[in-house]
C-alpha cells in the first residue's frame, strides 16, 4: 500500500467517525419534561413508521395538521394526511430515522430542526428507495400538556426524481 493509499484510508476513517456522529442537540431554555416529550414524540414517529403502524402514527398529528408535501399542495387537516400516507403504509416496508438539531418551545409552540433519513422497499418486492434531507415541524401543546405535530414541512437533500417518478411522502 502505498503512502498516499494509507493517507487517504486515515482520512477516510477520520471523516466516517465524525459523519456518524450525531450533531449536538441544541435545548437551551426547555424544560427537562419538554425536551423528553418532544424527543419521544420523534421516536415514535420513527418507531411507527418502521413498524408499519399507520394507526398510531396518525395519533402523533394535530387534527388541523397542516402537511407541506414537497412539490405538491399543502395538505389540510389529518384526514388530508391518512389518505396521502396510508398507501405507504400499506404498499411499502419503511425506515425512518430522524436526528432533532435544534428545540425551540415559546408558549405552546414548539419548534423542531432536524435532517431525516427515509428508505422505502415495496412490500411486494422491489428494489429500496431512499431520501435524505431537512425538516422543520412545528408542535403545538395539547390540553394534557402533550405535543402535537400541528405544520410539517421537509424537504430533501438528493436532486429532484425523474419526470414520473414516484412522489415523496
Amino acid at each position: 500500500m502505498s503512502a498516499r493509499t494509507a493517507l487517504l484510508a486515515v482520512l477516510a476513517l477520520a471523516l466516517a467517525s465524525v459523519a456518524c456522529q450525531p450533531p449536538a442537540q441544541e435545548t437551551a431554555g426547555l424544560s427537562e419534561e419538554d425536551v423528553v416529550a418532544i424527543q419521544d414524540l420523534f421516536q415514535r414517529f420513527d418507531d411507527t413508521t418502521n413498524t408499519g403502524d399507520a394507526e398510531n402514527w396518525m395519533t402523533l398529528l394535530a387534527d388541523d395538521v397542516l402537511w407541506m408535501v414537497p412539490n405538491q399542495e399543502m395538505l389540510v387537516s389529518k384526514e388530508a394526511v391518512r389518505t396521502r400516507v396510508q398507501p405507504f403504509f400499506d404498499q411499502l416496508d419503511m425506515e425512518h430515522t430522524t436526528t432533532l438539531e435544534k428545540i425551540e418551545v415559546a408558549g405552546q409552540w414548539a419548534f423542531v430542526r432536524g435532517t431525516y433519513t427515509f428508505r422505502t422497499t415495496p412490500k411486494a418486492g422491489g428494489e429500496t428507495s431512499e431520501d435524505i434531507g431537512k425538516f422543520i415541524y412545528i408542535l403545538g401543546r395539547q390540553s394534557d400538556g402533550s405535543w402535537k405535530i400541528d405544520r410539517g414541512i421537509w424537504n430533501s437533500d438528493l436532486p429532484l426524481a425523474e419526470e414520473g417518478a414516484e412522489a415523496r411522502t
